[in-house]
């Protein structure tokens, strides 16, 4: 009677097959979701424990990377290991960037329809960042003749960052164009934000008031 011995990776290369099986169709699902449920307004803002986490955790593990990239310069047996744990976090980060923008919209849908809760937050950051500058593009004409074109161009970029009083939370909106709030408000004045519970622990500020304003 013959016996063949069985390798003891097969069971771990199985194992790896159906991971990869599962985060592809994590990631398929997510793509669709996102497609179907559609984006959130731009002056909605995310409060997501669960995605700061993730991120904190690949900026942690890229950093690590980075550091034996560094020590592989002077050992050539670390670099195929390397350019393959990158590009393993890279796919997951895809994923986990991916999930968690399908978590997040969802979770919007079932806030949308739950009553707000008051908390009052103060503002840290409140900045209007305004830049114009010349755009110069090479065109040509019907008779196949050059020429330069200038065109005049500016960009909007708008900070707005507060705190919770209640237990320190930070939340910060990052935009092209001002929320309408946004305007009536400066650092230091106090708030009261309405925050709208969703899913998996994300939270939303749909609109702020004014509550006081700073004294100089």
């Amino acid at each position: 009677m013959s016996y063949q011995r069985k390798s003891p990776f097969a069971a771990l290369n199985v194992a790896f097959r159906v991971l990869v099986i599962i985060l592809l169709a994590l990631l398929g699902v997510s793509v669709v979701g996102i497609a179907i449920i559609g984006g959130l307004p731009d002056t909605i803002v995310r409060i997501n424990p669960i995605g700061k986490a993730i991120s904190s955790l690949f900026a942690t593990a890229f950093i690590f990377l980075a550091l034996i990239g560094v020590v592989s310069i002077f050992r050539k047996s670390l670099r195929k290991k390397l350019f393959f744990s990158a590009a393993v976090l890279a796919v997951l980060l895809l994923i986990s960037g991916c999930f968690n923008l399908f978590m997040e919209r969802l979770s919007y849908k079932t806030a949308k329809e739950k009553q707000p809760v008051e908390r009052l937050c103060v503002i840290t950051n409140n900045k209007h960042y305004h830049h114009e500058y010349i755009e110069k593009k090479i065109k040509k004409s019907s008779s196949g003749f050059e020429y330069e074109e200038e065109q005049e161009k500016s960009i909007d970029n708008h900070n707005f960052d507060f705190r919770f009083l209640d237990d320190g939370t930070e939340g910060s909106i990052a935009t092209k164009y001002a929320v309408s709030y946004m305007k009536q408000f400066n650092e230091g004045d106090t708030c009261v934000a309405y925050v709208r519970d969703g899913l998996f622990g994300i939270q939303f500020v749909t609109n702020m008031r004014l509550k006081a304003r700073k004294s100089n």
